[in-house]
């Protein structure tokens, strides 16, 4: 009896599995048509040069959080005038390559490509592991992504010099921001995730500095200038570089946002106070004390005046709403900082 059901099962699952296959097949014949006839009407322009400090990340659906792709994938197919949202696009890539679909996965990888406002995160999404071992299409992808990049720089730039700092800004940001947003690192007992450092990014962009100088905004746009300074500001080379680019950034070829933010950490690296209020610190021998499991804002120099000083950089937050942004309740200013400011008033 029990083999009988066995085989009963085992022959409802095939047939399941083959009505499965053959939607698949007519829906793709669709689809083909679709993005033959509408893939290539609409222009999409990315966020590279309008919003550099951004990224776009693709979440999951809650099938594909409980490793349901097959149901993920029917509930879009169902709903086939969402196929063509970059959101969903991305997500059906995801669950062809998590079955081991790769054709199909790289199709809705293409359009995705066509549709979107940021291709970043494809260079590192583990859930498409799958699809690198691919070499020749994803090769044909990766060109796809960095054409759409290089189509934001205008005539002028350096689009070489560019493309190098594209992917090396990516690379800064794989562990650091990246992947956490994906969900794709592994925290350790404390709740805390490893970012894996090395020197090469470092290494190559001081090859770019000694040829071609700081990478300015009008060498590489604001993408490749920005991933200039993630590198740098992740690295122990701020001293060596800091006058230098606030030359360039009095001569207006520096984001204001990035010069705060350098010089901060500049300052904070001689523990001088900061000026701008981006840089916080966890460090036992200092915060244990007094603020046991915290995260602290580095002092800040007039810290009554700092929203002012951060508006005139071009901040959209005031320092409150940068600490509360990091949703996290050890993120904290430490109340002697206002205290300071009542006691002068007071005077």
């Amino acid at each position: 009896m029990l083999k009988e059901r066995t085989l009963l099962s085992s022959k409802n699952a095939n047939f399941l599995n083959n009505i499965f296959f053959q939607s698949m097949k007519y829906f793709f014949f669709f689809f083909f048509f679709f993005y033959l006839n509408h893939g290539f009407t609409q222009s999409f322009v990315k966020i590279y040069e309008r919003n550099p400090d951004r990224f776009i990340v693709c979440h999951r659906d809650y099938l594909q959080e409980l490793g349901d792709y097959r149901a993920s994938i029917k509930l879009y197919i169902d709903n086939s005038d969402t196929l063509d949202v970059p959101l969903i696009a991305y997500r059906m890539a995801v669950n062809y390559s998590k079955l081991g679909f790769v054709d199909s996965a790289f199709l809705f990888l293409f359009r995705y490509v066509d549709i979107s406002e940021d291709d970043r995160l494809i260079i590192v999404d583990k859930d498409f592991d799958v699809l690198r071992q691919n070499i020749e299409k994803w090769k044909i992808l990766t060109k796809k992504i960095e054409d759409k990049y290089l189509q934001e720089l205008d005539s002028l730039k350096n689009k070489e010099l560019a493309l190098c700092l594209f992917y090396l800004g990516i690379e800064d940001q794989k562990y650091r921001s990246y992947l956490p947003a994906l969900n794709q690192v592994e925290y350790d007992s404390n709740g805390v995730f490893r970012i894996y450092i090395n020197n090469e990014e470092i290494i190559l962009l001081e090859k770019m500095i000694k040829q071609y100088g700081f990478p300015t905004i009008s060498l590489v746009g604001k993408m490749g200038s920005l991933s200039a300074f993630l590198v740098l500001q992740h690295s122990d080379r701020i001293n060596k570089y800091y006058h230098k680019i606030k030359k360039l950034y009095k001569k207006g070829e520096i984001n204001s946002i990035d010069f705060a933010m350098l010089t901060d950490r500049y300052f904070m690296d001689k523990g001088r106070k900061q000026l701008y209020g981006s840089q916080l610190f966890s460090d036992s021998r200092v915060t244990e004390k007094k603020f046991p499991g915290k995260t602290i804002l580095w002092p800040v120099k007039k810290f009554k005046n700092i929203n002012d000083r951060r508006k005139q950089m071009g901040f959209s937050q005031t320092v409150e709403e940068y600490v509360a942004s990091w949703n996290d309740e050890n993120y904290i200013i430490p109340d002697k900082y206002y205290k300071k400011i009542k006691k002068k008033s007071e005077k």
